[in-house]
């Protein structure tokens, strides 16, 4: 939701989606040392909106308005009082036409939308389409178009039709959990890890303690859960052996299943190591803990006599149990949740086959030696290597024929890694050693993430420089604790320092600005015990943790809620395995839960969530471990929402990938995939999504259901170079060696230059400057830990910003030489805002983290109250009045009470909301009368009904919307007209018509923006020019020359951009004042000045004195209530229902629908909009 005071500003950001290339996480699961979860869903949706044809003061009052302030033109720059209403995407489109019709003096206005999953092309508000991480959407984006005519000289309603477009969309985060990184995957998906223990890698990646070259290849990875995985492993430093031997191609290169033990025979210290699929080394003391603290000493073995040879027990931090056989060989892999895995190995004693819990398996093949010739994956795919005359891995071969080679070529490393040459038959990366084996260089094509690394060994101490891409050296300085090495101190553009105790265990960090954070960690299990951040400073806060027994899982973490004297305790309950059963949250006598129950293999079956007045459970069940579909063993079948509605799982192919998938409301959408597991295609009620990639995946096209296409461009690096459509529209990117991008032109299909950016890096990667094409510069500089500390515009004016010890903005300086203040909570959240008077706006929160009470010097106090689930249940403004809210199971509104009336929310009626009401508003009940929208399976509204409570006998009006290719194609208003649009190749509209005759033709656009010209139906030519900024640089309307200079007019603007002073046509003058805040204090148009006056308490205009004298009351929550000799009162919800003798009726949606006065009609006042 976008809340909006005073001016109306919306405006939605530009997504992209592009693949990138993966880096060195290797999942528990897969053979290495990261641990691994899903990502989650991080915020809720935010709508927000893009006017393309720009934003005027007019339009803003039309905002001001409908969202229930008073316009004042002598309030600058906050023209709209108490305007604090908010827009989101259940009223937006019925707002915008309230807005485009007054703004626009239109005596007829027709709105369609295009509903969410469009793609968009706007060079003023931005262009792409949706973006999914890991199958959740986390952009959607679509466009509503307002339709209207205005009166002729006649007073006929026929000049026009004039057409406005919004870019709207909704966004959310998603992202990994707290303590997780996140590594995007060719096929855009996200992947959540904890660091293996190469934490220090740079470039390629190297391992800068000890130079070791690291390289992870994925040749295959199912997506199913407990699935199986074939990736290879190449560490430069991983030769180990007990015996003296000639080194072969396995001592660098492994493989998921390499891991081998090696058991010590009459050692008086070792009993066992383990070489790890990585390559790293875990050594374990006669007791079986580790000798190293790694995994803080977690990770044990054992002897055992078990089945099928088993001699071997390893159990993993995590608690993942290994068996391994007499000789080292391992046997079987078991996730805590119970997902397995078991080998089995030829007479040769060669790994042969890997099979998982569902009897999906990989098969490898050898040709006469040790080294893998072939390895067959679940679906029957061949993946082919190839090795050199020295026996050193050459190739590999995909399926669909792409090769992927390496190269060796230091003469005195023979199996040193020297370079890939990627599926394109590019040169991706190029290492070189110094002449102990150590990385000396790592690049990638063109000289890009380049690092030159030098070592210092001093025994305890090891120091290695590392010199980046710009040519910056960074000092990397490590301490050898029980042979593990632990970064001590980073220097690069200020140094970070650590402290360690005897066992490795870290005891506290200092960052490049001097805060410190400490640790505790228990003697036995080295477990972090206690964190306090902030430490020595007056806002220091301690988290405090305890474990499980058994598991690396914490018990309880207790930590500051927020409220003085009482802690935010976090219970965690845990089923035998280790899976999560029941989290519990408590701040005093407050709490919240949520319980799970899960099936053998950890799967979550039910999420009961905290709600105790609704039974919202969540459901899953899960296809047999037996099925016929291979690829369908253990996968999801069913989620089953706590309203019932029911997604269905229908298929998935061999690699665990759903090819069939079916929504609560029957919308079936098929998926298709490239030999290489990227997705190929998604079709939904018969549209289909195309996606085309290059060999190393990434992706190159994306063909939308009408046949428009984006297409993408990349360097030997892989680094995104271009972008182009299907008409020649063009945008390229020049990069520079550390991948960002420094300049990008636009061309349109005749290779003219149409716009141009530039930017500059600093020493530390961070965006120093932004040159416009007429040299204009926007400076940014940093603190010590890279928050934003000053920007500087393009006339040299400055905004500095501070931090605290937590890197929280504490205060801002504005131009103007105005300081704001910020304060937060232990939780981070915002406490008070002082603004430059010095009036402060206070926050006070419960311990669970939900708003209790905003005191405002505008608005006065509003108290909240939230229920189990943390949902807004009363509301009471400053007045007293009470809003009481009801909600479902799924936390949607049900019903807003006021003393005055109820505003009642239906969903999912599909008898009334077509077959695409499930999920969906169906039904707004208010005092003025209602509203209901029918959709399509897509989501899309095709229909809207309004009934307005009117005298004698209820008006009704019904709107229409048909769609094709995934595009609007009409519209039919409650009248029978027809707007119908058409669309140029690139999906872009063209023309529009009104019962079939055309009212706009030719609409020509800019390469990937706004519409530069058009013809309307009387032949009339729109046209308008951009400079190379983007920016309007002039509008032609009518004949050309038809310029008239009596109408010139300038502006002149103040240090904070507000509007100071403007000549006008016919000489005439105006000039504006301002407080610190930005309030208007005094405004002169010509020679008579009006002053302006505020209480010291708020900023709610009290008067106005000089040329025009006038005097405003206000009630408890700002809204003025008296003025000019009319009272204003306003009805529960805070809008406007009498104004002196005129009366007004406002709907469900905040629209007002009727005006009642003497001497007025009462008609009800209805927009079509969706």
């Amino acid at each position: 939701m976008t809340t909006l005071n005073g001016m109306v500003r919306l405006c939605l950001a530009s997504f992209a989606f592009f693949a990138l290339p993966a880096q060195s996480a290797v999942c528990a699961s897969g053979g290495g040392g990261a641990h691994c979860t899903n990502p989650q869903v991080l915020s809720p949706w935010e709508f927000g909106s893009c006017r393309e044809a720009g934003d005027f003061l007019g339009l803003q009052y039309q905002w001001c308005i409908v969202l229930g302030g008073t316009w004042d033109p002598y309030h600058i720059p906050n023209y709209c009082i108490n305007g604090s209403g908010s827009v989101d995407e259940t009223n937006f489109m019925s707002l915008a036409t309230i807005v485009e019709t007054n703004f626009n003096v239109a005596c007829s206005m027709s709105a369609s939308s295009t509903g969410y999953g469009a793609e968009i092309e706007s060079g003023v508000c931005g262009s792409g389409g949706s973006v999914y991480v890991n199958g959740m959407v986390a952009i959607e984006r679509g466009t509503a178009t307002f339709q209207y005519r205005t009166a002729a000289a006649n007073g006929a309603c026929t000049s026009g039709p004039f057409t406005v477009r919004y870019i709207i969309g909704r966004s959310r985060s998603i992202g990994c959990p707290k303590g997780y990184k996140g590594e995007s995957q060719p096929n855009g998906d996200l992947k959540c890890y904890l660091p293996p223990p190469c934490d220090t890698c740079l470039g390629n990646p190297t391992d800068a303690g000890n130079g070791a070259k690291r390289q992870r290849e994925a040749d295959y990875e199912s997506a199913s859960p407990g699935g199986l995985s074939f990736a290879r492993y190449y560490n430069s430093t991983g030769f180990f052996t007990q015996s003296p031997r000639e080194a072969v191609n396995a001592d660098y290169w492994r493989h998921t299943y390499s891991s081998r033990l090696t058991p010590y025979v009459a050692n008086a210290h070792v009993k066992a190591a383990i070489q790890r699929a990585d390559g790293f080394v875990t050594y374990f003391r006669l007791d079986g803990r580790e000798v190293s603290n790694v995994d803080g000493a977690a990770a044990k073995v054992e002897e055992i006599s078990g089945p099928n040879g088993a001699a071997w027990r390893h159990t993993t931090a995590r608690s993942d149990v290994e068996e391994y056989d007499a000789t080292g060989r391992l046997l079987t892999v078991r996730t805590r949740e119970g997902f397995i895995h078991t080998l089995t190995y030829d007479s040769s004693d060669r790994l042969s086959t890997v099979t998982d819990a569902f009897g999906r398996a990989i098969t490898l093949a050898y040709s006469g030696g040790d080294d893998i010739s072939t390895m067959t994956d679940p679906a029957g795919r061949v993946y082919q290597y190839a090795y050199d005359g020295k026996g050193r891995l050459a190739s590999v071969t995909y399926p669909g024929s792409r090769t992927r080679s390496y190269v060796y070529e230091d003469a005195t490393f023979p199996f040193g890694l020297t370079g890939i040459v990627d599926e394109r038959e590019a040169r991706l990366s190029t290492y070189t050693y110094d002449s102990l084996g150590r990385v000396a260089s790592s690049e990638r094509a063109g000289q890009e993430n380049r690092f030159a690394f030098t070592y210092y060994d001093y025994g305890a101490t090891t120091i290695t420089y590392a010199t980046d891409a710009f040519g910056v050296q960074r000092q990397y300085e490590f301490q050898k604790i029980n042979d593990t090495l632990k970064l001590k101190r980073e220097q690069a553009v200020g140094a970070r320092y650590a402290t360690f105790d005897a066992n490795g265990n870290r005891l506290s960090n200092t960052d490049k600005a001097g805060n410190v954070t400490t640790f505790v960690h228990d003697a036995t299990r080295n477990l972090e015990t206690s964190r306090t951040e902030a430490s020595g400073t007056s806002i220091a806060r301690t988290i405090a943790t305890t474990w499980h027994p058994a598991f690396r899982l914490p018990a309880t973490i207790t930590e500051p809620s927020g409220v003085a004297g009482v802690n935010l305790v976090t219970e965690f309950t845990y089923d035998a395995s280790g899976n999560l059963v029941r989290k519990k949250l408590t701040a005093g006598a407050l709490s919240r839960e949520w319980n799970y129950t899960v099936n053998a293999f950890g799967q979550v079956l039910t999420i009961d969530g905290p709600r105790t007045d609704a039974p919202d459970v969540t459901t899953y069940t899960y296809f047999p471990g037996n099925d016929a579909c291979v690829g369908c063993r253990g996968q999801i079948a069913t989620i089953t929402n706590a309203a019932g509605h029911v997604t269905t799982f229908n298929a998935y192919n061999a690699d665990g990938r759903p090819t069939l998938v079916t929504d609560g409301n029957g919308l079936a959408t098929t998926f298709t995939y490239h030999v290489r597991g990227w997705l190929e295609s998604r079709t939904a009620g018969g549209e289909t999504t195309s996606y085309a990639y290059d060999g190393t995946g990434n992706l190159i096209r994306v063909t939308m259901p009408d046949g428009s296409w984006i297409a993408y461009a990349y360097d030997d690096a892989n680094g995104l170079v271009e972008v182009s459509d299907r008409l020649g529209n063009r945008i390229a990117y020049e990069l520079d060696v550390m991948g960002n991008r420094v300049e990008e032109k636009t061309y349109d299909p005749q290779g003219v230059l149409r716009r141009n950016l530039f930017r500059l890096y600093d020493s530390a990667n961070r965006l120093h400057k932004e040159v416009g094409s007429a040299g204009q510069v926007t400076e940014y500089l940093y603190d010590l830990n890279s928050n934003v500390s000053t920007v500087k515009d393009p006339l040299v004016r400055a905004t500095s910003h501070l931090y605290d010890a937590l890197d929280r903005l504490t205060r801002t300086y504005d131009p103007a030489g105005s300081y704001t203040y910020f304060t937060y909570d232990a939780k981070d959240r915002l406490a008070t805002v002082k603004d430059p008077r010095n009036l402060t706006t206070t926050y006070a929160y419960n311990g669970l983290g939900d708003l209790l009470q905003q005191v405002s010097p505008d608005t006065g106090t509003t108290s909240f109250a939230a229920d189990a689930a943390g949902n807004t249940i009363t509301q009471t403004d400053a007045r007293g009045v009470t809003t009481t809210h009801a909600y479902d199971a799924l936390n949607r509104v049900l019903a807003a009470t006021v003393a005055d009336g109820t505003v009642g929310y239906e969903y999912d009626n599909v008898a009334t909301g077509g077959p695409g009401a499930r999920g969906r508003l169906t039904k707004i009940t208010d005092p003025s009368g209602s509203t209901t929208w029918a959709y399509d399976l897509q989501g899309r509204v095709t229909a809207k009904t309004q009934t307005v409570n009117a005298t004698p006998s209820p008006r009704v009006l019904a709107t229409a919307y048909a769609f094709a290719s995934g595009r609007p194609a009409s519209m039919t208003y409650p009248s029978g007209r027809v707007v119908s649009y058409g669309y140029d190749p690139q999906g872009r509209i063209a023309s529009v018509s009104v019962d079939g005759v055309a009212v706009l033709s030719g609409a020509q656009y800019v390469p990937f923006g706004g519409a530069t010209r058009w013809s309307w139906g009387n032949g009339q030519l729109y046209e308008r020019s951009f400079d190379l900024d983007g920016r309007v640089a002039s509008v032609t309307l009518g004949p050309v020359g038809a310029i008239y200079a009596d109408q010139s007019q300038s502006f002149g603007y103040d240090v904070m951009g507000r509007l100071a002073s403007a000549n006008l046509a016919a000489g005439q003058t105006r000039g504006f004042t301002y407080d610190a805040n930005g309030n208007r204090t005094s405004a002169t148009v010509n020679a008579a000045t009006t002053t302006y006056a505020y209480p010291g308490s708020s900023h709610r205009l009290s008067g106005l004195s000089g040329a025009t004298s006038r005097s405003f009351a206000y009630d408890a929550a700002g809204n003025v209530s008296a003025s000019a000799g009319i009272t204003y009162t306003y009805d529960g919800r805070g809008r406007l229902k009498q104004a002196g003798a005129t009366a007004y009726l406002v709907n469900g949606l905040g629209q007002r629908v009727k005006q009642a006065g003497a001497g007025s009609s009462t008609l009800p006042t209805t927009r079509a909009g969706t």
